[in-house]
């Protein structure tokens, strides 16, 4: 450590030299001058020229630890086509007051939805349990083309009574350093105001400049945008675009690679698991390293590969609890924590954490939905029952929270009748193609046990009608032709056979592919073949090294089984099924139609006594 702050800011002063000058901008009340490091430091350190602070004691919710709770809405643009500046800079400004460990700050994800409900700060304050709340305004002026300058203005309020606590005045140039030292000079006016001590190493990520390049820059805050909607397919390959962008524009931009590295490994997991997207990833995630293998991003990148890329659990966990460490304001990481812990068996410690990161996100439906589901895997399923309804109540029309909360219906009590009319609700804002959808990659068979509405919807529409690989949809219509008895099933295995035998090749080491193709298999008669994959897919995600992702394979084990007439091998599989808190219950294999051939068997109605 440094023996005081004039060594401290002599460094400062030599590093800020060998950067290299940075230009002046008149307007900018912290005047950035040859040394811009320091400045925005004295800045962060409350000795800018701030409006107007009030130095007060925090009132207020605080966390358990006594720091203030803030949120920080997205900053209004005046024009729509600075609409992405706004809130790119507000989020932005975001990550860095949580680089402050004295303050805690609300994700992303539940501010994005409060704010779209354009309520008073007072409301939404109460909402997201805070004490603070920081609004902004940005103003660009493209005037002559040439030279393009941008004024932000920060107000931080304080939620009891409204009363602006901090403000200022930032006219700036219209390009990466200004933003950066804007961001930086705002998040250090909060923690100014809110009398908190910044730490040397906040002070040092607070001045951190990772591009110069406004062309990169404006990628890179699209990309963010576009991958904080990353609930669908659109968004996330929106965000790989952008972000590819910004690397294309600055390849020394090591922020902006290490968010390529997170969108392709998520990319990869949820939508293209094939070996040239995880490459794609492990590329990016290389030349972020190289870049500076100290960044936030660039860490949570590596325990995103090891997690979603290679299931290395145990490595994933140690990346994402060092940047745990560094971040605790982090909701994101705190989720990916969770879901290790209930895939390794751990729901208690899942719920635990899952419950600290709605404490940092509270608005958050995907926390909420997993917590759900967590209570759920504990069959504990009132409490997932209230945890649903907090997160439909939050997202009325989010079709995973209506989706989750029918199967919940089906597993807790075979109630057929409700889990149809939570799926019916969901109708009411989403199409059956779009429903159907989102099923028949998870659990075809479930569309079945729904009845005949959701049934013949599935058997009428083409497999290109849906937006999900013919191949799902393929088996999807194989399983409902031949439980109607129908010839025409075979036609239906046939094509699936033909759509996934040739992934083989370069995804044998994908447990979805095996499954399909033993699906496929085992609906031709093709007894040896479907057995060899589904054991395959078995082996790939074992249920003692995935409580969560391995019921899956075993699942279809028990399916494929059925198709073969193998009703001891069935049964075989059914029991470790039973046994794990996951996706069957004794109630639902009594009711679903799909275990109909096994009831006459003894040890089937033993297991499910």
């Amino acid at each position: 450590r440094y023996q005081g702050m004039r060594a401290f800011l002599d460094a400062l002063t030599r590093a800020g030299a060998e950067i290299g000058p940075a230009p002046a901008r008149a307007g900018f009340r912290a005047t950035l001058t040859r040394a811009g490091v320091v400045a925005v430091l004295l800045v962060a350190a409350g000795v800018g020229g701030a409006l107007f602070v009030r130095w007060q004691h925090r009132d207020g919710p605080t966390t358990s630890d006594g720091r203030p709770r803030l949120a920080v809405l997205p900053f209004r643009s005046a024009r729509p086509e600075d609409a992405y500046l706004a809130v790119g800079l507000s989020d932005e400004i975001t990550s860095r007051v949580a680089v402050l460990s004295g303050i805690a700050v609300i994700a992303r994800t539940s501010i994005a939805r409060v704010a779209a409900e354009d309520r008073p700060v007072r409301d939404i304050a109460r909402d997201l349990n805070v004490g603070y709340v920081l609004t902004g305004s940005v103003q660009a002026d493209r005037g002559d083309h040439r030279s393009v300058n941008v004024r932000v203005i920060p107000s931080l309020q304080r939620a009891s009574d409204g009363e602006v606590i901090w403000s200022d005045r930032y006219d700036v140039a219209l390009a990466p350093g200004d933003l950066l030292n804007v961001q930086s000079a705002i998040a250090g006016g909060v923690a100014s105001a809110l009398n908190v001590s910044l730490l040397t190493e906040e002070r040092l990520e607070l001045a951190a400049r990772p591009t110069s390049s406004l062309e990169a820059y404006e990628a890179y805050l699209r990309g963010n945008v576009y991958f904080s909607q990353s609930f669908s397919e659109p968004p996330w390959r929106e965000a790989i675009a952008m972000y590819q962008r910004a690397v294309a524009a600055d390849p020394r931009f090591a922020v902006a690679w290490a968010r390529l590295a997170q969108a392709n490994t998520q990319y990869y997991y949820y939508f293209d698991r094939s070996a040239a997207r995880l490459g794609q990833a492990r590329t990016a995630l290389d030349r972020a390293m190289s870049l500076d293998s100290t960044l936030i991003e660039t860490r949570l990148a590596e325990g995103l590969l090891a997690y979603l890329g290679s299931l290395d659990f145990d490595a994933a966990e140690q990346h994402f609890n060092a940047v745990r460490r560094s971040r605790p304001n982090n909701s994101e990481v705190l989720y990916y924590l969770a879901t290790i812990q209930r895939r390794q068996g751990q729901f208690d410690e899942a719920e635990a954490t899952l419950r600290r990161t709605l404490e940092l996100d509270p608005r958050a439906p995907l926390y909420s939905l997993e917590l759900a589901t967590t209570h759920l895997m504990q069959r504990r399923y009132r409490e997932a029952e209230r945890e649903l309804t907090r997160t439909l109540k939050v997202a009325p029309d989010w079709l995973a929270g209506h989706v989750t909360r029918s199967f919940l219906y089906w597993v807790w009590k075979a109630d057929l009748d409700r889990a149809r009319a939570a799926l019916r609700e969901a109708l009411k804002t989403h199409p059956m193609r779009e429903v159907l959808s989102y099923l028949i990659p998870v659990n075809p068979n479930y569309i079945l046990s729904m009845g005949a509405e959701f049934q013949d919807s599935l058997d009428a529409l083409p497999p290109r009608g849906l937006s999900v690989d013919p191949g799902f949809v393929y088996i999807a219509k194989a399983l409902s032709k031949q439980r109607q008895g129908d010839p025409r099933a075979r036609a239906y295995f046939d094509s699936a056979r033909a759509a996934w035998e040739p992934r083989l090749q370069d995804r044998s080491q994908d447990w979805r592919v095996r499954i399909q193709l033993g699906l496929a298999y085992a609906g031709l008669g093709r007894k040896q073949e479907a057995l060899r994959e589904g054991r395959a897919a078995v082996g790939l995600l074992p249920l003692d090294q995935d409580a969560q992702a391995g019921t899956y394979p075993v699942n279809a084990m028990v399916n494929i089984a059925i198709l073969l007439d193998e009703l001891d091998t069935a049964i075989a599989y059914l029991r470790p099924l039973l046994a794990h808190p996951p996706q069957v219950s004794p109630q639902l294999v009594r009711a679903d139609p799909l275990f109909m051939p096994l009831r006459a068997k003894p040890e089937f109605r033993s297991l499910t006594r």
